[in-house]
């Protein structure tokens, strides 16, 4: 059984839940972004990848334990992106493999083009999400011009 470790990070919004399991693993930690917070149906998941290295899970503000912001114009694009930093920052994930899923990939797909993060190793994609990204083109080519910076695995 896979054991974790509960915190809250505090932001400009209020605070935003995180989950950390494992610790102190040599491989490169694994950043799990998802929308909803119904990851603990992924345990199989977890205990797969964090045998060597650290998993993290986080709630985005909004949602599952994080706090609700009460300015609705809160939620955006824009915030959610500088949310990801933030907990990067203080998860202290400065190198960091990204798995994303559901609402997670439309996200850390406008974090890599927006913020061109230092530090991210690879990018994980269940294939189930990569109909919904055309993987050589990109959103306006986008890809294309990013695409030696990231390496892309698919599950």
């Amino acid at each position: 059984m896979v054991f974790a470790e509960e915190h809250y990070i505090q932001t400009t919004g209020g605070r935003i839940w995180s989950c950390v399991y494992g610790k102190e693993k040599e491989k490169t930690p694994l950043l799990v972004v998802r929308w909803s917070p119904g990851f603990l149906t992924m345990m199989n998941t977890i205990e797969d990848f964090s045998s060597d290295r650290l998993v993290c899970f986080y709630d985005q503000q909004g949602s599952g334990k994080s706090d609700r912001v009460k300015d609705k114009n809160y939620y955006s694009l824009e915030n959610f992106i500088d949310e990801l930093d933030v907990v990067r920052e203080k998860l202290k994930l400065d190198e960091v493999i990204m798995m994303p899923f559901s609402w997670g990939t439309s996200l850390i797909y406008s974090y890599l083009l927006q913020k061109k993060p230092v530090g991210v190793k690879k990018l994980i994609l269940p294939l189930s999400h990569v109909k919904f990204f055309d993987v050589e083109k990109g959103p306006e080519g986008e890809y294309q011009k990013n695409a030696s910076k990231y390496k892309i695995s698919y599950l």
